[in-house]
């Protein structure tokens, strides 16, 4: 373990994992408890997932808006908390200063529930609409079709997520089965705490000590049983959509080093560098996509899943067979290079993803590579393939009724030999040196390193998500060979903006092959895919957002800024960026209509208000996002927890589409359109007796903590900023001393109020 690590297992069983993160400006902690849906009653389904949500209803020292939810979101921060088969898990970040703040908070709501009959009722009504929203989520009928394969025990068939009908009436019976439930399992010999920010190693185990202290010891919860397959497990499944293979594996171990290890398989599978498994996969058009998934961890056991979106399951399956043969012959110095791989792709994670990553996903715990103590076990899967043109046979697992049958596979297409690349390899040919004056670069901090490159289109100009996405597919092995030079390069949505950014080696070969591959790439006519429609309404609202915001959905012109590199990178880069083709022909988008419905499959009504900041000036946007942090618990409070409307619920400063404004959202599966919006505007209005409220105390410490976190942002956000600051556009001032009023608050808020017309407005109607 290196030493900004450090693992203790306490005397009464806790388990406490401490990670100093030098330089960041945030903290992030987990909570884990060894229970989860699988240990509750039988005469209680949903029981575990149904705590989960009650703990956040409050404890005795930190009850209404101190308790932790709404005080996380105050403070700009994130907080969620999952429900899994076998364990139950609450994580939150929040800037560093407020982490031990927010341990008490943690420590009151876990230890001391309230669980009243009233939020038992609201929590209730919340799992149960959850419910009727996963019968047509595909992502959850998947995993139950893959976990039906499970023959024993019977609690993978069974139903967990819990509904009005599982509970039942009699709130006082099910709150003893609640109080009973946790005084077994939220004991200290179950529970395992991660914490991770700036504070030095013996502050953090100090926070965790004080944490640790009243827990009641208990009893650690026996092992779990072994899962046992069905006799023909491999299975296929009716689903609109794209088809997906799934191979997956049921492995009798489940330590560090095989969970290390298929993070290491995972680094080697997402390789999309020349000759790569997904670059050929790619190129015979067998498979456009590949991510890997922990379809359950236990004591003992553990069962990883890879998923290939392809239509030719056959030629998928040799190719994987094949390609898992040359990695097991591949020498321990490829598989350390993929280790360092993997362990970059993690420290890149903010504070809240690596614990996250730790406890529930793929984390190199090691520098040290053991690829020959996992493929032995890959011998034998469970597939199942996901198809529009499967069989209809009725299956009815985990409360969902499926179109499941068994599947025989199919044999596998021998047509193509592969043979892969492994990396690393040498450097390919570089293209011709060119040097510009600069001009149109701007060029922070030279002869520094790493050297890293945003380029972005013009603003308010963006391509539309379906030419961004082809461009990300396209550009994939370039960014991934540049990756085994010790670089990393990325073409994402940033604030509904397609842009790049570039972290170049000090190789100049390098860069400018890169930046060749990139103009090859915007000139060139490679097919788009047409993107699936989102199986949540809300996402589905927020993914359309930026074209109703955007002024074109092409650009002729780039711009950029470089942080590091010499003055001969700069002068290479900025000829290159001179002779960049436009994205596509500029498009001039239509004037947004106020309200505009979006297409969606589903049954749920969704609707987004997002208003926008006109004339933004430093002062303005500051005080505009002071005033977000003034919404957000608010309006989760209001509409979430008092009007119930539905689970998803959420309101918050956003930059889309180069536009600042405040987005207010929500879904419901029976609350119509014209009440939501409604409510949105009844509760606008109530705000402004709230914001009179506020003291000059509670304005400035919010000031104080976003213009922290802006100090403390990734470089990426540091050019864009600087560039929007060259072009006249409003950033967070840089004065620490900056002063907010309610005054000034109470004239935004009326301000935002008052410009109805600008309002934009989207939702998604569900079928009727």
């Amino acid at each position: 373990m290196d030493q900004n690590q450090r693992l203790l297992r306490l005397c009464n069983g806790f388990e406490l994992h401490l990670s100093h993160q030098p330089g960041a400006s945030q903290s992030a902690a987990l909570l884990q408890v060894k229970a989860g849906s699988y240990d509750e009653p039988a005469r209680w389904s949903g029981l575990a997932h149904l705590l989960e949500h009650l703990l956040f209803s409050g404890g005795e020292q930190f009850p209404g808006q101190q308790r932790l939810m709404p005080w996380v979101q105050s403070l700009g921060g994130q907080v969620n908390a999952t429900t899994l088969a076998y364990r139950t898990a609450y994580f939150w970040q929040v800037p560093a200063n407020c982490l031990g703040d927010g341990m008490a908070r943690l420590k009151d709501m876990v230890l001391h529930p309230q669980l009243t009959a009233a939020a038992i009722a609201q929590e209730s009504r919340v799992i149960d609409a959850e419910y009727r929203l996963l019968q047509q989520h595909l992502p959850a009928l998947t995993e139950a079709a893959l976990l039906h394969s499970i023959e024993n025990p019977a609690c993978f068939r069974d139903f967990h997520v819990g509904s009005l009908a599982c509970f039942g009436e009699d709130t006082a019976l099910l709150r003893q089965a609640l109080v009973a439930f946790h005084a077994r399992y939220y004991v200290s010999q179950n529970a395992q705490l991660r914490l991770s920010g700036p504070q030095s190693l013996d502050e953090l185990e100090e926070m965790a000590r004080q944490f640790v202290a009243g827990w009641p010891e208990g009893t650690a919860r026996a092992a779990e049983p072994l899962p046992q397959l069905a006799a023909a497990p491999h299975a296929q499944l009716k689903q609109n959509g794209p088809q997906q293979l799934w191979i997956s594996w049921l492995i009798q171990r489940s330590d560090d080093v095989i969970r290390d290890a298929v993070t290491l398989l995972r680094e080697f599978a997402l390789d999309a560098a020349p000759g790569s498994l997904l670059a050929q996969l790619r190129e015979q058009g067998f498979c456009r996509e590949i991510s890997f998934h922990w379809l359950s961890t236990g004591d003992n056991s553990c069962w990883p899943a890879v998923k290939f979106i392809t239509d030719t399951p056959d030629q998928l399956l040799a190719a994987w067979q094949q390609w898992l043969a040359q990695l097991a012959e591949t020498s321990p110095q490829q598989q350390a290079h993929y280790q360092q791989l993997a362990l970059r792709r993690f420290h890149h994670l903010t504070p809240l993803e690596k614990v996250r990553q730790q406890t529930l996903g793929f984390a190199p715990e090691s520098a040290i590579p053991h690829l020959d103590q996992l493929l032995p076990l890959l011998k034998e899967s469970v597939c199942l393939w996901v198809s529009p043109d499967a069989p209809t046979q009725t299956c009815v697992t985990q409360g969902y009724t499926l179109s499941r049958s068994s599947w025989s596979l199919p044999s596998m297409s021998l047509e193509v030999r592969w043979k892969f690349t492994f990396y690393p390899q040498p450097l390919p040919e570089p293209a011709p040196a060119v040097l510009a004056d600069g001009a149109g670069l701007l060029h922070l901090k030279p002869d520094s390193w790493p050297a890293t490159l945003l380029l972005r289109p013009a603003w308010h100009c963006s391509p539309d998500a379906v030419r961004g996405r082809a461009l990300a597919e396209q550009l994939g092995g370039s960014f991934a060979w540049l990756r085994h030079l010790g670089g990393e390069a990325e073409w994402a949505e940033v604030q509904g903006i397609w842009q790049f950014t570039l972290q170049l080696p000090a190789n100049h070969s390098a860069a400018q092959w890169l930046m060749t591959q990139i103009a090859d790439a915007l000139v060139s006519t490679s097919p788009a895919h047409p993107l699936p429609p989102e199986s949540i309404a809300l996402r589905q609202l927020l993914a359309a957002l930026p074209g109703v915001l955007l002024a074109s959905t092409g650009s002729g012109q780039w711009q950029g800024a470089l942080l590091g590199g010499d003055r001969t990178l700069a002068q290479q880069l900025a000829a290159r960026m001179a002779v960049l083709p436009p994205l596509e022909e500029v498009e001039k988008a239509r004037p947004a209509r106020q309200m505009q419905p979006i297409a969606h499959p589903g049954n749920e009504n969704a609707l987004l208000l997002f208003i926008p900041l006109l004339d933004a000036t430093p002062a303005s946007l500051l005080a505009l996002q002071v005033l977000a942090r003034c919404y957000e618990p608010l309006f989760f409070q209001r509409l979430r927890v008092e009007l119930q409307v539905g689970y998803a619920v959420t309101c918050r400063y956003l930059r889309c589409g180069d536009r600042d404004g405040v987005l207010l959202a929500a879904q419901s599966p029976d609350v119509p359109i014209a009440t939501l919006l409604a409510e949105f505007k009844a509760f606008l209005r109530n705000m402004t007796a709230q914001i009179a409220q506020l003291t000059q105390e509670d304005i400035q410490q919010h000031v104080q903590r976003l213009l922290h976190e802006a100090q403390g942002q990734n470089i990426a956000t540091t050019l864009q900023r600087t560039l929007r600051r060259e072009a006249g556009l409003a950033e967070l001032p840089e004065e620490t001393n900056t002063q907010l009023t309610a005054v000034d608050l109470l004239g935004l808020h009326q301000q935002l109020l008052s410009q109805r017309r600008q309002w934009r407005m989207l939702f998604s109607r569900g079928k009727q």
